[in-house]
C-alpha cells in the first residue's frame, strides 16, 4: 500500500521544498568539469604508473590536451582521489676519473676572499653533431657565475681566449711536437643509472607495426632550469 509523499515528508520531518531540491538537482558545470578533470587525471596517473605528479600532469593536460587547468587545481583533485606521485628508486653509480699524472694543488683554499679571483678552465665537448670542440671558459667564485666563454675546434683558440694572446694554430702545433705532447683521451668508467618499478612495464606497440607513417609519439619530463 502506497504513502503520500506529504506524509512520508512529515514523518521524516523533511521540508518539501528540500525533497523537490533534492529530486531535480542536476550537477553545476564546475562540477562536470571537475569530474571530467577527474576522469583525465586519473588516466595520466595510471598510464604513467602513480610516477607523474600534480606539476606533470597540470602539464600534459595543457600541452597534450589542451585543456586550461592549474596546477593548484590539479593538486586539489588528485587529494580527493587519493593520489600521490611516487619516486621511482634509482641506483647510480659516479663516474670516476683516473690520470697517469698527479693532481695539482687547489691555491684558492689558503684564499680569505675571493674578491677580484677569476679561475679558468677547458673542457673537450662533443656536438650535437658528433664533432668535438674545445670550450674554454673564465669563472667568478665570488659570484659563482661565468663571466666569459670561447668555443673552438682548436686548442690555439684557448691560448687566444684565455691569455689574449695572438698565437696561430700552426705554431701551436709545432711547439707541442717539440716538447712531445699529444692530446690523450681520459679512462672513465661509467655505469649507466637503472631504474627499477614496481609495475610491469607497457609493451611497445611500435614494434609490431610496418611503417610508421601517420604514427605521432608523445612524451613529458621534468627539467630544472639554471639562470646565470
Amino acid at each position: 500500500m502506497g504513502h503520500r509523499i506529504t506524509s512520508v515528508l512529515s514523518a521524516l520531518n523533511i521540508a518539501r521544498s528540500t525533497y523537490y531540491q533534492w529530486k531535480n538537482w542536476h550537477p553545476s558545470k564546475q562540477e562536470t568539469r571537475r569530474n571530467a578533470l577527474k576522469m583525465a587525471i586519473k588516466a595520466v596517473y595510471n598510464t604513467n604508473r602513480g610516477i607523474y605528479g600534480y606539476r606533470r600532469i597540470a602539464a600534459f593536460l595543457r600541452f597534450i590536451l589542451n585543456t586550461e587547468v592549474g596546477d593548484r587545481l590539479v593538486w586539489e583533485l588528485m587529494n580527493e582521489m587519493s593520489l600521490k606521485s611516487r619516486m621511482v628508486r634509482k641506483s647510480y653509480k659516479k663516474p670516476t676519473t683516473t690520470t697517469d699524472t698527479p693532481q695539482k694543488p687547489n691555491l684558492m683554499k689558503n684564499l680569505d676572499e675571493l674578491s677580484g679571483v677569476l679561475t679558468t678552465d677547458i673542457t673537450y665537448i662533443q656536438l650535437m653533431n658528433r664533432d668535438w670542440v674545445y670550450l674554454a671558459t673564465v669563472y667568478d667564485p665570488e659570484k659563482r657565475r661565468v663571466v666569459s666563454y670561447g668555443l673552438s675546434s682548436e686548442i690555439a683558440a684557448f691560448l687566444r681566449f684565455i691569455l689574449n694572446t695572438e698565437v696561430g694554430d700552426r705554431l701551436v702545433w709545432e711547439l707541442m711536437n717539440e716538447m712531445s705532447l699529444k692530446s690523450r683521451m681520459v679512462r672513465k668508467s661509467y655505469k649507466k643509472p637503472t631504474t627499477t618499478t614496481d609495475t610491469p612495464q607497457k609493451p611497445n606497440l611500435m614494434k609490431n607495426l610496418d611503417e610508421l607513417s601517420g604514427v605521432l609519439t608523445t612524451d613529458i619530463t621534468y627539467i630544472r632550469q639554471e639562470v646565470i
